[in-house]
């Protein structure tokens, strides 16, 4: 009966490839075994003793599929030893071989967790058998490790997967529960537990019915009833009162029926913080709006998907409306922008929507329920976008502006009135000068009193300098400053007409722009007219040649003008023991240099020196006999509103 079942072993098993370590300590029974193993396709190494089948498994790192072990092996480490050894370094399946069938042998086989043992000199086809047999035995084994250690792993799985639900639970505020129709039995999560103020898992019936607040328990049981019977949606939001400390608490649940089972599946989520804020929100947005009702401002919302607006009370006032004569549409607004406004705000509407700009903001005309228009500041903000960047909800107010509108339109009224009547009087006041100027030169040609007729010409250039700053002005947009080194070159342009020198003398202005004002200009076009015209005068006698020099400078708030020429000097000069004539006149002055100013200098310098305390600035006059003179005025600028000095 054995022979035939180990053939139909032979016959399903397959040896290709396995490794087969023999521990024989006879060297012929070796061979032979090996012979034997190899033609069945094993790959057989083999070691004489106990202790060399220790060293092979711990040196060589090729996986041993099976140890086939000699039981008594001479001198040394025996069989059982050194299968013992092997195992406590690899777990690898281990068949005995022994010629000794005594109940000794067979003990010390069984005290080893081995494959069973073969008994020698019974055949190569009981040894192969019973190495196939092992082989077989090995593999089931493996499988089964295979399988408990799935299984491990899975409960493991399944236990962290609870345990992270249930964490997930508690973060979330949320529960599950249970209801056996069958037998009326209640369980929940721990995190419905706690949400309910229970303890345990198991919630008795006549505790679970109490905690409901009386006016939600009929709404929970229709919902259930319908949930049973009809499959209708089961999702409910309620409040109840936690069982254990009494608090009030809002619940949301969705619950589903497992007809072939008769269970009610539900759960439940603690909302109350959630409905907190919102009704936090909600007060927030009523008290905001009063606020804005209460100012005068219209308030617009608009959920802008379904183009459905929420226009407030005032909104609607402001056009004459009463609370239900306006829709809440979005065309109920475009349809009364003016239609000259209409473009402009649609693309500022746009710019909003396409969040090109975080402000919508725009002044138009509203057609009211007279037919009137009233002025509109339109603002806005988009105040929520989905999750592909698309705007949902825009909210604004409307302020009426048409009292300002109107008071704006008055005063550019009066501006352009302004403006005609400052340029009248500008033209006025430059043909005033015109006629004066001309009155002096048709006196200056009838006088042949030379001296006479170089005081009307001194005259004209004083008139000169003061049409010169009111054509300025004139040609100034904002008239609020005048660029004095524009002015001053034409000033002295025009002093080279009264003073026909030639080209024996040439007059340069020099420096950067410099914006004063009308208030400054005046006396300042008066004390250059009148320094360069004495310049002309006394510094070149004869048919001397020169150069005069204007240089303008700009400093810490302060204006610097310097007046020089390389005329002959001052006369005072010349009799200085130094060669040098000073002069100082304006605040820094002191008096007996005005005077003395004013008794050799006639009325030029006097002029001069009045016009630079009316500055509050200094006058320095430094003169070198042969060398020239030069002048040096120092004032603060003033700043100008508006100009941006």
């Amino acid at each position: 009966m054995i022979i035939p079942y180990i053939f139909k072993i032979m016959e399903q098993e397959t040896s290709e490839g396995k490794r087969i370590l023999l521990v024989e300590d006879e060297a012929i029974v070796a061979l032979a075994e090996k012979k034997v193993l190899e033609a069945e396709g094993y790959r057989v190494q083999v070691v004489s003793n106990g202790e060399a089948a220790v060293e092979y498994i711990r040196e060589h790192t090729v996986p041993v599929d099976l140890v086939l072990m000699d039981i008594d092996l001479g001198p040394g480490m025996d069989g059982t030893e050194a299968a013992q050894r092997i195992l406590d370094i690899r777990s690898v399946p281990i068949l005995f071989l022994t010629s000794h069938t005594e109940r000794e042998y067979v003990r010390r086989a069984e005290g080893i967790s081995s494959y069973g043992y073969v008994v020698k000199h019974t055949g190569d086809l009981v040894l192969i058998a019973s190495v196939k047999m092992a082989f077989r035995l090995a593999e089931a084994n493996q499988r089964i490790a295979r399988e408990l250690e799935e299984r491990v792993r899975a409960q493991e799985a399944q236990r962290w997967s609870e345990f992270r639900l249930k964490r997930a639970e508690l973060a979330a505020k949320l529960g599950n529960w249970e209801l056996d129709l069958r037998t009326g039995k209640i369980t929940g999560s721990e995190g419905a537990a706690k949400i309910y103020g229970l303890v345990g898992t198991e919630f008795p019936y006549e505790e679970i019915k109490k905690i409901p607040l009386p006016p939600y328990r009929p709404l929970l049981d229709k919902a259930l009833k319908d949930l049973i019977e009809e499959g209708k949606p089961y999702e409910v939001e309620f409040k109840i009162k936690a069982f254990d400390t009494g608090e009030i608490k809002d619940i949301h649940s969705v619950a589903f029926y497992e007809a072939d089972r008769r269970t009610v599946f539900g759960v439940i989520q603690d909302v109350t913080a959630q409905k907190r804020t919102e009704q936090a929100l909600r007060d927030a947005e009523t008290l905001w709006r009063f606020a804005l009702e209460g100012a005068g401002h219209g308030v617009w919302d608009w959920h802008i998907p379904s183009n459905r607006v929420y226009f407030s009370p005032q909104w609607k006032r402001m056009l004459g409306y009463g609370e239900e004569e306006i829709e809440n549409r979005y065309e109920e607004w475009e349809s009364r922008v003016h239609p000259e406004d209409l473009p402009k705000a649609l693309k500022a509407i746009e710019d909003l929507l396409c969040n090109r700009v975080e402000l919508y903001h725009c002044e138009h005309r509203l057609r009211c329920k007279d037919g009137s228009y009233r002025w509109i500041l339109d603002r806005g903000k988009v105040m929520e976008w989905d999750s592909e960047g698309k705007p949902l909800r825009a909210v604004g107010t409307h302020t009426d502006i048409t009292e300002r509108m109107e008071a704006e339109e008055r005063i550019r009224f009066l501006l352009q009135e302004k403006e005609l009547l400052l340029r009248e009087t500008h033209h006025r006041i430059l043909n005033n000068l015109s006629v004066i100027r001309s009155l002096l030169s048709l006196q200056a040609n009838e006088t042949s009193s030379p001296e006479a007729v170089q005081t009307l010409r001194e005259a004209q250039g004083r008139i000169d300098a003061m049409r010169f700053l009111y054509e300025r002005l004139f040609r100034s947009k904002i008239q609020k400053f005048v660029p004095i080194r524009s002015y001053l070159e034409d000033l002295v342009r025009d002093i080279r007409e009264i003073f026909p020198l030639g080209n024996r003398v040439k007059i340069m202005v020099e420096g950067e722009e410099l914006s004063l004002s009308p208030r400054q200009a005046v006396p300042v076009g008066i004390i250059v007219n009148e320094l360069v015209s004495n310049a002309l005068k006394y510094a070149f006698p004869g048919k001397r040649k020169g150069n005069i020099v204007v240089r303008l400078r700009g400093m810490n708030g302060k204006c610097r003008i310097e007046l020089e020429d390389d005329g002959v000097g001052f006369a005072e000069a010349h009799k200085s023991p130094d060669g040098v004539y000073r002069l100082t006149c304006g605040t820094a002055a002191e008096d007996s240099s005005l005077d003395e100013s004013r008794e050799r200098r006639g009325f030029g310098l006097e002029l001069v020196s009045v016009l630079v305390e009316q500055l509050s600035g200094t006058c320095v006059l430094e003169s070198k006999a042969g060398r020239g003179s030069r002048y040096q005025l120092e004032f603060i600028l003033e700043i100008v509103p508006g100009s941006g000095s």
